[in-house]
């Protein structure tokens, strides 16, 4: 290894005693090239002083006063003695201290070269950040070209999905109204008119409700058997008229004049229907008396059920309003119109208290 790293150092070392050699001579023959210029020029300039004196000093003399031809030619011959004598002082100088001009030469041609590509190296970085500058430039504007498609993409995803959606409202409403359109032409129904704010109509408060249950019911009772055997209570059973649900929290009891209300709701809504051209149908009970033990149930599986009830006096009754018994198919909206306008004419003429219960999807029907 010590031998190797040697012969590379004496290789370098010979690589630069040749480029001294060569830029000594190079530097010698520069000196030649221009003493012998400096010489030409001066004998040329003696030889031609005839001509200068014959074209140049004539006109001279006249500007000048007529002066001599040989002051003037004494003092161009010392401009040029002196510009000779300094011109090979310098070459005189040059030679004398070759080894200071190298260096300063070498290191003059090094510091140009350096520049240079210091120049070069400073376009080239110029042109390199104009090149970055660019290619981030087209880069936001591909990255923002990406972004306005994208949303582009998603405001038509959009709005193919509202006119998706629209589309199939419309087609529900369509399938909706077709259906109400085909029971009317087909059983060529008329008069008929859909019956809108069912909880605005029917709003009457509970406190009603229990005021004329109490004025014409029954005292609560407790059990099954009390009401059973009480004298006031009339049993109501599926008929023409109506038909009674199966009743889980209730019992199938009324006082007269609740059932005489019952009669004349069943009655005046299939009289309505017939009117209109509707099918028959009958209406369907879904609650009638509540003893305390039933109250009591109830409550339990329902917490929002009301512990003192109407429903406890045998006076009051609930009436699905989405359930009808009917054979022909039918929509239950057009039969709830229907006997809305019953139970709103009824309420009207003060024989009932009616309140639209949307959760248990029924009218809550009390007598007058």
């Amino acid at each position: 290894m010590y031998r190797k790293e040697l012969e590379e150092n004496n290789n370098k070392s010979k690589i630069v005693d040749k480029f001294l050699k060569f830029f000594k001579k190079i530097i010698g023959l520069l000196v030649y090239v221009l003493k012998k210029i400096f010489y030409a020029i001066k004998t040329w300039l003696l030889k031609k002083t005839d001509n200068f004196n014959y074209i140049n000093f004539k006109t001279l003399d006249k500007t000048l006063n007529k002066k001599s031809d040989k002051t003037l030619n004494k003092a161009l011959y010392k401009t040029l003695d002196t510009i000779f004598d300094k011109s090979s002082q310098f070459i005189i100088f040059v030679r004398a201290n070759l080894k200071l001009v190298i260096p300063i030469s070498f290191t003059l041609i090094l510091v140009v070269v350096l520049l240079g590509f210091r120049n070069n190296d400073s376009s080239l970085s110029s042109s390199t950040l104009d090149a970055e500058l660019v290619e981030k430039s087209n880069k936001i504007a591909t990255k923002k070209s990406k972004v306005g498609r994208i949303k582009s993409n998603k405001t038509e995803e959009d709005n193919a999905k509202t006119d998706k959606s629209k589309e199939k409202s419309n087609s529900l409403k369509n399938k909706a109204k077709s259906i109400y359109e085909l029971a009317i032409e087909k059983y060529d129904i008329k008069n008929f008119n859909f019956f809108n704010n069912f909880q605005r109509t029917f709003h009457d408060l509970n406190s009603k409700h229990l005021a004329a249950a109490k004025k014409y019911g029954i005292k609560k009772p407790d059990t099954d058997e009390e009401v059973k055997s009480n004298w006031k209570l009339r049993k109501i059973e599926t008929c023409d008229e109506y038909k009674v649900d199966k009743l889980t929290y209730s019992m199938p009891y009324l006082v007269p004049r609740a059932v005489n209300l019952l009669e004349t709701i069943a009655e005046d809504f299939q009289n309505s229907l017939d009117e209109k051209g509707f099918p028959e149908a009958r209406i369907i009970l879904t609650s009638v008396l509540r003893t305390k033990e039933d109250v009591s149930r109830l409550r339990k599986r329902n917490g929002n059920a009301s512990a003192n009830s109407s429903h406890m006096y045998g006076t009051t009754f609930d009436i699905a309003y989405t359930r009808f018994d009917c054979e022909e198919e039918i929509p239950e909206k057009m039969f709830k119109a229907v006997l809305a306008e019953v139970l709103n004419n009824l309420r009207k003429e003060n024989k009932c208290y009616v309140v639209y219960e949307y959760k248990q999807c029924c009218f809550h029907v009390t007598t007058r």
